[in-house]
């Protein structure tokens, strides 16, 4: 699973170099995040501890108002309340993100859709799975390229759906 994310990040990463060769304006958002409200049903619900990730994120600017990318994060372990098991999670995506506001640039809507490969573990034992995931949200760039972002979203693998809302505060390195 870690080398996956490694190869993951490498290939972002690389792309990006690739982008910013062509002399467009480009950039890295650098970001960690919580996960609230969590929850996993199959017919019922079970909530899921508060949990963590840090991510990356490339955006290329198609337009004034649009930029789209890809990103990848790393949701540590959280564990499925009043149980032993942990889940962990690293979504890979496409991301757009669109500022509609002429007058307020600063606050921009996203949306992000990709696949999320998901590790399970009880005690000694360990699953894998994987699914479709989709995120809508907001963000804002505050001064000094420090952005905040809200999202809600979901991944269906197998025959199971999860839900977040999730907060995250980044960095924006320009290229």
């Amino acid at each position: 699973m870690k080398k996956l994310l490694l190869a993951v990040v490498a290939v972002a990463l690389i792309s990006g170099a690739a982008f910013a060769m062509d002399g467009e304006n480009g950039e890295i958002k650098g970001k960690v995040g919580v996960q609230l409200l969590q929850s996993l049903s199959n017919g019922g619900s079970v909530d899921l501890d508060t949990g963590f990730s840090i991510g990356v994120e490339y955006l290329y600017p198609v337009h004034e108002m649009v930029k789209a990318g890809l990103g990848v994060e790393y949701m540590f372990d959280r564990k499925i309340e009043d149980t032993s098991v942990k889940v962990s999670q690293i979504p890979v995506y496409l991301t757009a993100e669109v500022a509609p506001i002429e007058t307020l640039k600063e606050l921009y809507f996203k949306a992000n859709l990709g696949w999320a490969f998901a590790k399970i573990k009880d005690g000694g034992a360990s699953d894998s799975d994987s699914g479709f995931l989709w995120a809508v949200g907001a963000g804002y760039n505050l001064p000094y390229n420090i952005v905040i972002e809200a999202t809600y979203g979901m991944t269906y693998p197998s025959d199971v759906t999860y839900k977040a809302l999730g907060i995250n505060v980044g960095y924006r390195f320009g290229l």
